[in-house]
């Protein structure tokens, strides 16, 4: 005599056979039907009035977008699969014309974050370059219509330069007021490092086991040292004011020379972030995640030493660098700022998607 798989209780006269499993006439005309597989269930996902058993929830795939499992028609972009309603409401990327979770804003297209990172930018603003570009003798460098129109400008403070300015011998010009605070010395970067090392030390408990070289270089060096090095850690895809360098157990920070203290100061927390997540994240995250959390470490400490307006620069960013920012400071609105690198590290090294 068989058991009921519902109710559990011998079945006694006529029943019904699924596959493996055996219903009573009671249950099986009271249960309601799993809309896939067609078997009664009591437990179960309701999608509308559409049910659906145990069985073959944990069977269905789940959209990486609404997190929702699929039971129906879905679609699979590059390894990304997402559920029919999220591809029809999702942005599409103006460049590659694929749905997108993560994309940037630009003069209203839209740029998935694959292509953001692909994509050329102006050497000033930062912008994509999507449309045309403009180049000028002597100079790889590639600007935007609208930056082409503004005066000479300063390659430290990106504004305009109306008064004297100094002409450094690898090509870049300074204007009066960075020159004023320009970190010149090796000694000079390494006593702000200090400073940067020890802040988020005591405010995130965030330490490297193995100790970081620092080295000042003109903008040609760091170029072709950058060059000549795979960049694990953070993007390629706007000139470098630092670069973090890892060879085995060797983690070397290169920073830019003759770059205004606070400036300095917020490049140095930045890089030594990407030592810091070298260290301590077991898997790669996104670039957003990468680059966001370093500009969301250096943004805490300049607000800390008082440098504000360097500070609300970043939150100006309209490029990787700011949206990956945006989306760190969305996590600690939610999360807390106690703790949160380790909340981070735990998804990173779980491959959870924050």
């Amino acid at each position: 005599m068989k058991n009921c798989s519902l109710c559990k209780q011998k079945i006694m006269g006529k029943f019904w056979q699924c596959k493996n499993s055996y219903f009573c006439a009671k249950c099986y005309q009271a249960a309601k039907k799993c809309s896939h597989c067609g078997l009664p269930t009591r437990r179960g996902i309701r999608r509308g009035e559409k049910v659906y058993c145990t069985s073959c929830t944990a069977k269905a795939k789940c959209c990486q977008f609404c997190r929702k499992r699929i039971f129906e028609k879905y679609w699979k972009v590059d390894n990304t699969i997402i559920c029919s309603t999220c591809y029809k409401k999702s942005p599409k990327c103006s460049r590659c014309h694929k749905s997108t979770k993560d994309y940037l804003k630009v003069q209203k297209l839209i740029l998935c974050v694959q292509c953001s990172n692909s994509v050329e930018l102006c050497a000033k603003c930062h912008i994509p370059l999507i449309a045309k570009f403009f180049k000028f003798p002597n100079d790889n460098r590639k600007f935007c219509s609208a930056c082409v129109k503004s005066k000479n400008y300063c390659d430290m403070c990106n504004t305009p330069i109306t008064s004297k300015y100094y002409q450094i011998g690898d090509k870049r010009n300074i204007c009066k007021t960075c020159m004023k605070t320009a970190v010149q010395s090796p000694t000079a970067a390494k006593k702000i490092l200090q400073r940067v090392v020890g802040f988020v030390a005591k405010k995130f408990a965030m330490k490297i086991n193995l100790a970081t070289e620092l080295e000042l270089v003109d903008a040609l060096t760091l170029a072709k040292i950058r060059k000549k090095n795979a960049v694990k850690y953070g993007a390629t895809d706007r000139r470098a004011l630092g670069l973090f360098v890892q060879r085995g157990r060797d983690y070397r920070v290169y920073i830019e020379s003759l770059l205004p203290y606070s400036l300095c100061m917020g490049v140095l927390a930045h890089e030594y972030t990407h030592a810091w997540q070298a260290d301590n994240f077991l898997k790669k995250p996104s670039l957003l995640i990468l680059e966001g959390l370093a500009e969301w470490i250096s943004y805490k400490t300049l607000i800390h030493y008082g440098y504000k307006s360097q500070a609300l620069l970043i939150e100006k960013q309209r490029d990787i660098y700011g949206q990956g920012f945006r989306k760190i400071r969305a996590f600690e609105k939610k999360h807390g700022e106690k703790n949160l690198l380790d909340k981070i590290t735990q998804m990173v090294n779980k491959s959870q998607m924050l």
